[in-house]
């Protein structure tokens, strides 16, 4: 995959993790026929079924990242995987098929029990989710223990990688307060 983001960029790399996983994402979705060339713009964009997909992958990743963390799980454990009971990711997705394709695509896997095929992956599109949820990320952090781990971190990086020409207003809304915003 990093081989193939290399060609399609002429040679080069993206700058950060979150435009890596946006184009490794694109390529797999690409290759399952998610992602196709608009004809009006020749841009490519999603076909409805990748959009569910993504959508699905948000809230599976979201809901993943809260139980774990809920669970009372250390912030320092980040390294264990987070699994979905099977009929939870299929809720989730909203259709077997979108799941079929999530597997096909090497993004999910699993039997009984439903999991990123890597934890990377599923920080992404945590990160995803974080992306809508931003005015109330600063709660993830409360300003009387910032400093302490809460296990969002990653996720944090992979949503500042998504604003790659400027995460400025990014970082501005995880580090505001609540209550304090502009």
């Amino acid at each position: 995959m990093l081989f193939m983001v290399w060609v399609d960029l002429g040679g080069e790399l993206p700058r950060n993790r979150g435009d890596l996983f946006a184009r490794f994402v694109d390529a797999l979705l690409d290759r399952e026929h998610l992602l196709v060339d608009d004809e009006t713009s020749s841009e490519p964009r999603y076909t409805p079924q990748g959009e569910r997909l993504l959508t699905g992958l948000t809230v599976i990743a979201w809901r993943m990242q809260v139980e774990r963390l809920a669970s009372g799980q250390e912030a320092q454990d980040m390294g264990v995987l987070t699994v979905l009971p099977r009929r939870d990711a299929l809720k989730s997705l909203g259709e077997a098929s979108l799941l079929k394709k999530a597997e096909d695509a090497t993004l999910l896997e699993g039997s009984d029990e439903i999991r990123f095929r890597h934890q990377l992956l599923q920080e992404y599109f945590t990160a995803l989710a974080l992306r809508s949820r931003i005015h109330d990320a600063a709660a993830l952090w409360p300003s009387e223990n910032w400093w302490e781990r809460s296990g969002w971190e990653e996720s944090a990086v992979r949503l500042s990688g998504l604003y790659a020409e400027d995460c400025a207003p990014n970082v501005i809304n995880l580090s505001a307060t609540p209550g304090s915003r502009p």
